[in-house]
């Protein structure tokens, strides 16, 4: 009998590479990616099928490594984004219309949504965050939508109950996690392997470590702003949160920006960071997310950061979370997580800030009950690895 014919549209091979490891017997999958460090990434992981759709392949003939070519590359994408975005959904029909796939699995909902299929598809958003991800109106262009947990599932269902027919709500499937499904196999790291990675990061090994890991969009989306307004100078700001924790409570700071805001860590400040002793930058995410950072989350007692995900992980792995607050624009109404739902410290400002990482300097019994309760509610059976309970629920999906 011939397999099925799967395939992964992928924002980035964190999320489904474990998902593909267990499918794989039982079906032929193919990866379809728009971006090249993705396509590095798999390879280095042997998979072979991979679709690779490249817009600007029109510009590859003056050398990827030109100047000429990052400049127009960087211009396209920033001026021209609608137009990039039109051409990879294009080439996505156009995939779909000549291989005419038995099924989708996407681990984004934005761009898959908005290309019409003849085959099912489903989606599994790539972060458990407090965004606009799993309330967006985009799931309902889905055959099949993964939710983390019952939370999800009752938000959804509450907000778009007077707005959709009931029906639509047979799509949502509440079966685990694909994102902290890595932590789940692997909550910490042993004394050995934390003292090498705080040597290889060349951070002391006799001190705390506090993890900076914001969003892109907390504070203005396209803004390029990691700091809420209220730091003043994100730049300097940031330098300063550097040496407060560095110099006076005496613990390593890894700054971890989010992949979009790669291009700042040109910035003279954030280098000036880099140089000094117990800093470390992370720079080996500049389009995707890696298997990289997941140790520095493990690796993290504190963990600084506002809408991203990387906040509910840290709640899963019991780490002391500092929430700094969105600017006011941001819509918690329409946000996947209520805004109460956050265990840590909320802060607006630089104060703020040096108080809460003094408190759980002085203290481990914040937020400990918080924690719990925000775990056991979002993330369904999460004592277990997801994968399997994930993949049996594909298997009948497809079959």
């Amino acid at each position: 009998m011939n397999k099925k014919n799967i395939y992964f549209l992928a924002d980035a091979p964190i999320n489904l590479f474990d998902l593909h490891e267990n499918l794989k017997n039982f079906y032929k999958i193919y990866w379809v990616v728009y971006n090249e460090d993705v396509v590095n990434e798999l390879k280095n992981r042997n998979v072979k099928n991979i679709i690779y759709i490249d817009n600007l392949s029109f510009i590859n003939f003056l050398g990827k490594k030109n100047m000429i070519y990052k400049i127009f590359r960087l211009f396209i994408s920033k001026f021209f984004n609608k137009i990039e975005r039109n051409a990879l959904l294009t080439k996505i029909k156009k995939i779909e219309d000549i291989n005419k796939p038995d099924f989708w699995i996407t681990d984004t909902g934005s761009v898959l949504s908005k290309v019409k299929t003849s085959s099912p598809k489903c989606t599994f958003k790539h972060s458990v965050c407090y965004k606009n991800y799993y309330l967006n109106e985009n799931i309902f262009d889905y055959d099949h939508v993964f939710l983390p947990g019952n939370y999800h599932y009752n938000r959804i269902v509450k907000f778009w109950k007077d707005k959709v027919n009931n029906q639509e709500f047979d799509k949502l499937i509440v079966a685990g996690s694909l994102k902290i499904s890595p932590y789940v196999k692997k909550k910490n790291l042993n004394e050995v392997e934390k003292e090498k990675l705080l040597n290889k990061l060349n951070l002391s090994k006799d001190r705390k470590t506090v993890l900076f890991a914001p969003s892109h969009d907390a504070h203005g989306y396209g803004s390029g702003l990691f700091l809420p307004k209220k730091f003043g100078n994100q730049f300097e700001s940031l330098r300063k949160i550097s040496k407060f924790i560095t110099e006076e409570l005496n613990y390593n700071f890894i700054l971890k920006l989010h992949h979009f805001h790669f291009n700042l860590l040109k910035n003279s400040e954030i280098r000036k960071i880099e140089e000094e002793k117990n800093n470390y930058v992370f720079k080996k995410a500049k389009y995707i997310d890696t298997e990289a950072s997941e140790n520095l989350i493990r690796l993290s007692d504190v963990i600084i950061s506002d809408i991203s995900g990387v906040a509910p992980i840290g709640a899963f792995l019991k780490k002391k979370i500092i929430f700094l607050e969105p600017d006011p624009f941001f819509d918690w109404q329409k946000c996947d997580m209520e805004p109460h739902y956050r265990p840590g410290f909320f802060c607006e400002n630089f104060i703020d800030l040096t108080l809460a990482l003094k408190k759980y300097g002085s203290s481990e019994n914040f937020f400990i009950k918080e924690k719990e309760k925000f775990v056991n509610e979002i993330f369904f059976k999460h004592e277990v690895d997801a994968i399997e309970n994930i993949s049996k629920s594909l298997q009948k999906i497809i079959n």
